[in-house]
């Protein structure tokens, strides 16, 4: 595991163009819903951060209802919001989006070609996007950090039923998969970013 990010004042440069992930959820989304909330505010205040020191940030996010479908919204200076289809346009479970992630990908890497975009960094937010972000590093060559906001195993030791069933049967092996693939990208992250001292204690 790498160390964790030192703030962007403390470094020698500054990324020109950011692809930042956050594919499971929109952080223009309405707040308040059963799938919103600080992690949307996160992303969108970040995004708007960086733009105002110069820093071009491309938002990716999935198509999820029929006005997202094609869209570039702007957030800010310097900082947009792209819609990417992946999967049926409307809001999805976060394990839901999994098997979606591969299209995802291929997606946003034909927008990147097709615009002629090269990004210097990629940041990504919650497991679903570590996973596409660490398939683009390894394309691109380039560095990714990583913010996971919740981790899966500490979910699993909160949540974990007393009396099993084909349910949870089937939320455990989503458990297992969640948390295999955090530890791969703590593993492979160039930076990863933790809230809290807590949260950087259960990283390690």
């Amino acid at each position: 595991m790498n160390d964790l990010l030192i703030p962007l004042t403390t470094c020698s440069y500054l990324p020109r163009r950011v692809a930042m992930l956050s594919i499971h959820t929109s952080p223009m989304a309405s707040l308040g819903g059963k799938k919103t909330g600080g992690m949307n505010v996160y992303v969108r205040e970040i995004a708007c951060a960086m733009g105002r020191r110069g820093i071009k940030v491309d938002v990716f996010t999935r198509e999820n209802a029929p006005e997202s479908i094609g869209a570039i919204v702007p957030m800010g200076e310097n900082a947009r919001l792209i819609y990417l289809p992946a999967g049926p346009t409307e809001v999805l479970d976060p394990d839901a989006v999994y098997p979606y992630l591969s299209d995802f990908r291929d997606v946003l890497l034909d927008f990147a070609r097709t615009n002629g975009l090269h990004y210097d960094l990629i940041y990504s937010h919650y497991w679903l996007s570590g996973v596409v972000a660490y398939e683009l590093k390894q394309i691109w060559k380039v560095p990714f950090i990583q913010m996971f906001h919740t981790l899966g195993h500490m979910k699993t030791r909160i949540d974990t039923p007393r009396q099993p069933s084909a349910r949870t049967t089937q939320v455990s092996l989503q458990a297992n998969r969640r948390t295999m693939m955090e530890t791969e990208i703590i593993n492979q992250a160039d930076r990863l970013i933790a809230a809290t001292p807590a949260e950087r204690m259960q990283m390690l």
